[in-house]
């Protein structure tokens, strides 16, 4: 399977539970994942990252930037683990930070 250098088809969630031409899970990783990015809130996303941190149970939250859609996958762990995407000079995805709890939270607020 060809991907985009920063794409892991075996653990992007948003495959779920979906099945390859050899019968085989895509992703072994039990859950799901989503893209949101909600009308009205295009240039504040951060909005919405921290009512999913707040409020939902989720496995992590991945906050690219205030105008881009935030990644958030679902899984039995529910490590409400928020991860701040970077892009280096030249637009690649870097490590960037994460956490978890109010730390999840302070991290956003300092990322926007």
């Amino acid at each position: 399977m060809n991907s985009p250098g920063d794409m892991a088809p075996e653990l992007d969630q948003h495959a779920a539970f979906e099945l390859n031409s050899m019968s085989n899970r895509i992703c072994k990783r039990d859950g799901a994942a989503c893209d949101i990015f909600v009308e009205g809130y295009e240039n504040q996303m951060y909005i919405i990252a921290e009512y999913v941190i707040n409020e939902l149970p989720f496995d992590r939250c991945y906050f690219y930037r205030s105008d881009r859609p935030i990644h958030i996958t679902f899984d039995p762990e529910h490590k409400r683990y928020l991860h701040v995407k970077q892009r280096d000079e030249n637009g690649k995805r870097n490590v960037g930070k994460g956490a978890t709890g109010e730390k999840a939270l302070t991290l956003l607020q300092n990322s926007i």
